[in-house]
């Protein structure tokens, strides 16, 4: 059911990424602009500092005694589940811009996943 032709509906499994973005009328460049250059580093330095806040947040409850009742352990899974989406938004930002032409139509998915969960409705 792979269709090769472009006036004929169907699956397109053969495709690459950039052709979908080019059907749906997105701007994808496959050089780096300023903006982009400025989005990912901005973005990188967001997530490691989220990734490493909640690092320190849960060796404090860890390490130290007076930390350990249940409040805090509450405080620790809040920590833990934001650790995971800073390495998620950290991942998003290593295959976004023009990196994202380069990527497989499952790590598309993959990337859209974690975009996902980082972004709250």
């Amino acid at each position: 059911m792979d269709k090769l032709t472009d006036n004929i509906p169907g699956c397109y499994y053969n495709r690459s990424v950039q052709f979908f973005y080019e059907q749906s009328g997105k701007n994808i460049s496959d050089h780096w602009r300023p903006r982009d250059y400025l989005v990912v580093s901005l973005g990188m330095a967001v997530s490691v500092i989220v990734i490493l806040a909640n690092i320190l947040v849960m060796v404090a409850i860890f390490i130290n005694r007076r930390f350990h009742f249940p409040i805090y352990y509450l405080l620790g899974n809040l920590a833990a589940a934001d650790l995971f989406s800073g390495i998620a938004y950290l991942h998003l930002m290593f295959h976004t811009g023009p990196w994202t032409i380069k990527l497989s139509k499952n790590q598309w998915f993959v990337r859209q996943v974690g975009e996902s969960n980082t972004h709250p409705n």
